[in-house]
């Protein structure tokens, strides 16, 4: 589904260059559930705007179906950005005064009519069990609930892909672990692609593989 070859990510000042990514050759096979993990300025960070269409490479390929994503114009590029991902980051991103049908709502506001939009949120939310609190506001929820509501506000767009960075971050380990095993699900019964972010060991082992970077490179590769 999704191949990388060859990529590199510089970044140029006055003062250095840094190369983000150096020749980075990656095949991620459709329904896999991968781990990147690094330290800070490992390159991982880069890695994930790129995947996620947020950011192009200085070269190489990267191919999405077949598409080379790398030829793409800015407005192409977001239009399968819209079409193919979902996101999910550590800080859940609610709006306060908005409840959790509100907020999964958002991302079909311009899209579908407002009863089959309230329909598709229900069920999103239903899919991670939060379907007793679809009318509760972000203050009335734990972490890990806010967490929740941000994974069905990704699954509304029914994506291929869910881009996860750092989505256990701020929860503790229990609770870490509870939003883990949603994505395992949504890849086990959904088939949805996941891509998750982490320096947790234990939280990177939730996935199938798990890559590791270094410097920009791909120090290793193993499944789980």
């Amino acid at each position: 589904m999704i191949e990388l070859k060859n990529l590199t990510k510089i970044y140029k000042t006055d003062a250095e260059t840094v190369n983000a990514l150096n020749s980075i050759d990656l095949d991620i096979s459709s329904g896999q559930f991968l781990s990147i993990m690094g330290q800070s300025g490992s390159g991982k960070t880069t890695l994930m705007n790129i995947l996620g269409c947020l950011d192009n490479p200085s070269s190489g390929k990267y191919l999405i179906n077949g598409l080379d994503v790398s030829s793409l114009s800015d407005d192409q590029r977001a239009r399968l950005r819209g079409e193919l991902f979902g996101f999910v980051f550590q800080s859940y991103n609610l709006i306060p005064r908005m409840s959790a049908l509100e907020q999964v709502e958002l991302p079909l506001m311009y899209q579908i009519e407002n009863k089959d939009r309230k329909l598709k949120a229900a069920q999103a939310l239903e899919s991670v069990g939060l379907v007793d609190r679809m009318h509760f506001n972000p203050n009335q929820l734990s972490g890990g609930q806010q967490q929740r509501v941000a994974i069905a506000r990704s699954l509304v767009v029914n994506p291929q892909v869910i881009l996860a960075d750092e989505p256990t971050g701020a929860l503790d380990s229990n609770t870490g672990e509870e939003i883990m095993a949603i994505f395992r699900e949504l890849v086990e019964i959904k088939g949805i692609t996941v891509i998750l972010v982490t320096h947790e060991l234990h939280i990177a082992e939730f996935a199938s593989r798990v890559i590791t970077l270094k410097d920009g490179l791909i120090i290793s590769d193993k499944k789980v």
